[in-house]
């Protein structure tokens, strides 16, 4: 068992924490790509008919789910490794930028349902 303690860690079933998504995508990323599309235009799609927006279409059910859940692993499936277990953190201004997005989406969900309700 020679080089056992060698290892930084003890643990079996540690593993290293992947980098970002390698770029250029390959064909299975764009696959991802375009089946996570595909799921989000039907979950749009099931929030309009549902609303009473667009009447003449079949529902598509809730199974566009799985199709983002799908899209999304095919597009993560590349990952750079992390050089020497450095841990890489979400820089401030990306966050920034995700809670602005958040507040948006809640303001113009906000507005969406209070005008639905007066009719």
């Amino acid at each position: 068992m020679t080089g056992y303690r060698d290892s930084t860690s003890y643990d079996p079933y540690a593993y290293e924490r992947p980098g970002p998504v390698v770029r250029p995508y390959n064909w299975v990323q764009w696959t991802g790509v375009a089946i996570g599309t595909l799921g989000i235009a039907l979950g749009l799609l099931h929030i309009a008919i549902e609303w009473g927006w667009v009447r003449t279409l079949p529902d598509p059910g809730s199974g566009f789910i799985s199709l983002a859940f799908i899209g999304s692993t095919l597009v993560i499936s590349r990952r750079e490794s992390s050089p020497d277990g450095v841990v890489r953190t979400t820089s401030r201004r990306t966050l920034i930028a995700i809670a602005l997005g958040l507040v948006a989406f809640a303001i113009g969900l906000t507005a969406v349902i209070y005008f639905q309700g007066a009719k």
